[in-house]
């Protein structure tokens, strides 16, 4: 039903950016193509890697998943 995003550090794994339930703030949006989002990289520190996790809720249900494929670095 809902999917959210959250950055954290990849070498820590401390949420850099929590996920924005309250506000819908890292809501990932649906389109008749899938779900995507739009992230702005230059907010985040640069010089550190990070990743994503996704917190998907359904039917009353919360998982969290870490995407490792997703690490990426701000320089």
């Amino acid at each position: 039903d809902e999917v959210y995003y959250r950055v954290l550090d990849a070498d820590s794994l401390q949420p850099i950016i929590e996920f924005g339930e309250d506000d819908n703030s890292t809501r990932v949006s649906t389109d008749n193509e899938g779900m995507f989002f739009s992230f702005h990289f230059s907010i985040l520190p640069p010089g550190r890697s990070y990743v994503f996790e996704f917190l998907v809720k359904n039917s009353g249900m919360r998982k969290v998943i870490r995407d490792q494929r997703s690490r990426f670095t701000v320089k």
